[in-house]
């Protein structure tokens, strides 16, 4: 999303006052700001309006569009005069209406603000549907040819549709083109943009962040009104924004979209399908990616949540075992003797503690549930799996070790702690890769194509990966 500023005219859709003289910024890494200078008749009077400190939706007319904001609140009241007084809004969400309707047409009312379609770029989307360019047409360049894949949801019947377009200018003395990678969101029904949120900030950032190995933002974001008569811009805060993207090329991905080949719609609609569940690991994982300055034990904390909740959370291991060590049947039994127990000698704080621990001790610890996803990823590429983690058990175990130690108890013995600070570097690379197998298995590739990326990810990843034991 590009940063601009535009000078118009604002008002609220309750109050009846004159429209007043604003200044409109927006800029995708701090959101938007709206100050309200003063009205644009009756300069020798302050402005009667009673201001609130919320408001839900601001209109105004600025830089050749008809704008809404949406989602406003008051960040600053200053009165240096008598007659003037300046506001200033945190924007939330900016909708932009480009094609002007008449002035007796109010387009901003709520229900316009309902959508049938959402286009939209990413950060490295031109890249990941590569490689396309340009080819020699008699003499003429134009764009080389690529076919929108279509993909539909079938528990929701939303379409994606992706695909690659072309733009062009030229003057007298310079021609220009470049390629415009976009995804086509159409949802079954009408909705808010709200609701689009959920594949923009989640579940296709995630992919294209797990494919490209980066960041990726939406980018110049049009919105399609409900009856297909008005395209709106919208612009909004991006959480961890970068404005220099670091470049990315299809050789260096752990895999692009013309690999996936015919599996492409397979790979999309199982991603999204199992995103309710899978979007736990996947923000986790994204938090890291999205901050490199992260400390080290922050990202090793990350990282164990986050293959912590991939167990629990995985359709695919719940079916092939239980996150328990007994079955419950033939757990009850023994909880019940050691409740019995622990009565008879216990009571207060402590009585309600171990209570809650008998109720959990039949889960899985951490450690457990580390070596049953190695087991699990093994089926795919053992090879890959024991470069990445050396033995289950000790990568298991370390791992649950130093996530005490930095969770729950410090240790008194700080050569000790310094020793387990320095294998948990060692550590924290392989659990990232770790993760990235375990989103890698989600896509329902081919058991050879899940193996071969495996292969790719470890290989592309073995300068990192240093022996920890």
């Amino acid at each position: 999303m590009k940063s601009f500023e535009y000078k118009g005219l604002w008002w609220f859709p309750e109050k009846e006052e004159p429209p007043l003289i604003g200044t409109l910024s927006f800029d995708p890494e701090n959101g938007g700001k709206l100050e309200l200078t003063e009205p644009i008749s009756d300069h020798s009077q302050p402005p009667s309006i009673r201001f609130s400190r919320n408001y839900d939706i601001i209109f105004g007319a600025a830089g050749g569009a008809q704008v809404t904001l949406r989602g406003c609140y008051l960040l600053s009241e200053r009165r240096p005069v008598p007659d003037l007084r300046v506001f200033g809004f945190s924007v939330t969400s900016v909708h932009m209406n480009r094609q002007m309707a008449n002035a007796e047409e109010q387009i901003h009312e709520e229900s316009s603000l309902s959508y049938s379609q959402l286009s939209l770029s990413y950060t490295h989307l031109n890249e990941w549907l590569g490689p396309v360019g340009f080819v020699d047409d008699g003499g003429s360049y134009r764009s080389e040819r690529f076919k929108p894949i279509e993909v539909e949801l079938p528990e929701t019947n939303d379409k994606l549709t992706f695909w690659l377009g072309s733009s062009r200018s030229e003057s007298a003395t310079e021609l220009s083109m470049k390629n415009k990678a976009r995804i086509t969101i159409k949802r079954n029904d009408h909705s808010h943009f709200s609701n689009y949120r959920w594949y923009t900030e989640f579940s296709l950032s995630s992919l294209l962040t797990l494919a490209t190995g980066e960041p990726n933002f939406p980018s110049n974001v049009v919105a399609t009104t409900k009856d297909g008569v008005f395209r709106t811009d919208i612009f909004y805060k991006s959480e961890g924004y970068v404005g220099n993207p670091k470049p990315v090329y299809g050789r260096d991905m752990l895999f692009t979209a013309h690999e996936l080949g015919d599996d492409f719609g397979v790979c999309i609609s199982a991603w999204i399908s199992k995103h309710y569940w899978l979007w736990f690991t996947t923000d986790l994982y994204m938090q890291m990616v999205y901050n490199p300055a992260l400390r080290p034990t922050t990202k090793f904390l990350l990282l164990a949540q986050a293959l912590e909740s991939y167990h629990t959370n995985s359709s695919r291991i719940k079916s092939s075992r239980e996150d328990v060590y007994l079955p419950s049947a033939e757990y009850k039994p023994i909880a019940k003797k050691v409740r019995n127990a622990i009565l008879e000698s216990v009571d207060g704080l402590l009585l309600d503690n171990l209570q809650s621990r008998i109720g959990g001790a039949n889960k899985y610890s951490l450690n457990s549930r580390l070596i049953a996803i190695c087991e699990l990823l093994s089926q795919y590429d053992s090879g890959a799996v024991a470069e990445t983690v050396g033995d289950h058990a000790k990568f298991a175990i370390a791992v649950k070790e130093l996530r005490n130690q930095l969770t729950h108890h410090p240790v008194k013995d700080y050569d000790r702690l310094a020793k387990m600070l320095q294998r948990g570097l060692r550590l924290t690379k392989s659990m990232e890769v770790l993760v990235r197998l375990c989103l890698l298995s989600e896509l329902e590739l081919s058991h050879q194509d899940t193996a071969r990326l495996m292969s790719r990810l470890v290989t592309k990843s073995k300068p990192q990966l240093q022996p920890i034991w």
